[in-house]
Formats: C-alpha cells, sequence, structure tokens
C-alpha cells in the first residue's frame, strides 16, 4: 500500500518516516513543501521506475521424479508384494504394463497381487494374458484354477489344475528339479480334490487326495479330506451291499 501524504498530515502518520509502525505494508511520500503534489507524483514515479527495474524472481519447476525403468519398477513391485504393500504392487505392475502390455513378469505379479487381495475376478484377465504367451507355468495355471474355484467355476478349475500338474516337475520324478516344486504339486492335487468334492465326485476326489499325500506326506489337510471321503465311499459301497442283498432276499422263488 502506497499513501501520498501533504507536509502536515493526520497524526496516525507521524513525521519524517516512509514507513507506519500500524501499517506494516504500507510505503509513504510525503510533500517536501505545501502544495507540492507534482514532487510526491515524481517520488512515485521514479519509485515504480526502481520497482521495475528490479530483478524478478524466475520460478523453477520441481524436479521431475526420477523415472523407473521396467526392471527397476519390477523389483520394486516384488518388494512392495512381499512387505503386504499390494495397492503399491498394483501400481507399479499397472505402470509397467502400460508402457509393456506384454510383460510378463508385471502379468504374474499382478496375478498374485489380485489373488491376496480376493479380487478373483481381476485375477483372471492377467494369468489367462500370460498363459497365452507362455502357456507352460504350472504355478500360473494352479492359481488360476484357485481363482475359477472362488468365482464358483469348477469345470475350468478343474480343467486348469490338472494342466498345472501335467506340468508340474515333481509329478516327473526325474526331472531335476522335482523337490522344489513338491509342494506346489501337492496343493494342485489337494485343490483338485476340493472341486470334486464340491462336484460330489467322491472317487475323484479321494485319488486326487491320495495323490497329494504321496507327494506330501504330512499334508495334513490332505489327511483330513482323505479320511473323511473315504470313510463316506466306504459307507455308500457297504450300503450298496446291504441294499443289494435285501433285494435279493425278497425277490420271490420261482
Amino acid at each position: 500500500m502506497w499513501v501520498l501524504l501533504p507536509v502536515v498530515p493526520d497524526w496516525r502518520w507521524l513525521l519524517d518516516r516512509t514507513d507506519s509502525p500500524w501499517y506494516p505494508t504500507a510505503r509513504l511520500f510525503r510533500q517536501t513543501r505545501v502544495g507540492d503534489w507534482a514532487g510526491v507524483v515524481e517520488c512515485v514515479r521514479q519509485a515504480l521506475v526502481d520497482l521495475g527495474e528490479q530483478p524478478r524472481a524466475i520460478a523453477v519447476p520441481p524436479a521431475p521424479a526420477p523415472s523407473l525403468s521396467a526392471n527397476q519398477a519390477l523389483a520394486l513391485a516384488r518388494q512392495r508384494f512381499q512387505a503386504g504393500e499390494y495397492e503399491a504392487s498394483l501400481q507399479l505392475c499397472q505402470r509397467v504394463l502400460r508402457q509393456q502390455p506384454q510383460n510378463l513378469d508385471a502379468l504374474e505379479i499382478l496375478g498374485l497381487v489380485y489373488c491376496q487381495l480376493g479380487d478373483y475376478e481381476q485375477v483372471i484377465a492377467p494369468y489367462q494374458q500370460l498363459l497365452a504367451l507362455k502357456p507352460d507355468l504350472p504355478n500360473v495355471h494352479h492359481n488360476l484354477g484357485m481363482a475359477w474355484a472362488e468365482l464358483g467355476q469348477l469345470e475350468q478349475a478343474i480343467a486348469h489344475y490338472q494342466q498345472a500338474i501335467a506340468l508340474n516337475p515333481a509329478t516327473h520324478a526325474a526331472h531335476t528339479h522335482a523337490a522344489a516344486w513338491t509342494p506346489l504339486a501337492a496343493k494342485t492335487y489337494y485343490n483338485l480334490g476340493n472341486a470334486y468334492r464340491t462336484q460330489s465326485h467322491w472317487q475323484d476326489a479321494i485319488e486326487a487326495y491320495h495323490q497329494a499325500l504321496t507327494l506330501q506326506p504330512d499334508y495334513a489337510e490332505a489327511h483330513h479330506q482323505f479320511g473323511i471321503y473315504l470313510a463316506i465311499a466306504r459307507t455308500a459301497r457297504a450300503s450298496d451291499r446291504c441294499l443289494s442283498t435285501s433285494l435279493a432276499a425278497q425277490a420271490p422263488v420261482s
């Protein structure tokens, strides 16, 4: 705020100063003799000139965030996933896929993230795209089977479980890395058994649970299910035998 004052101003402007204790932003321009407004205006003009000659501050835009390569973004996505920071991992994978839509690692991590988030409908697309590019991934077939099972699509789930088993090195004893794949193979057989159980295919479920236990004898959940449905199957067979005997006994003798 600039204020033009006569020689004798109002008391609040005091005397012989260019500022005001009550108005910190004020700049005062005073007459030096009565009626000399031309001199005051000249002082204002010169002040404007001086103001215009001062160097202006140049606005410097903030430095852009450092860009990540695809490999760096994927490594960070894995770290975030392992730390349980699924949303951060999701965003990093999507960032990579916007630039590289067929990046296999990003598609796989994206599917894992959606599995952990329980968003099984979103699991389907990245895993299907991944398998279209590289169909020989038993872990992806297994995870896709689990997603289909959660969505109630058991035929699709069974098909992917069976494909995962066929591709899993643990189901081929001579394979060099068979042992490392055994836990996944056992889990795939167990989930296959669960799918058959839901369909009431008891014998197929029992066989799948048995295969899981053959691969991993200490698999507690498989022991539990195997025992239950083996008992059911035996009871059913015994019941069939009793019914057959009863019907035969009631048959008229000719």
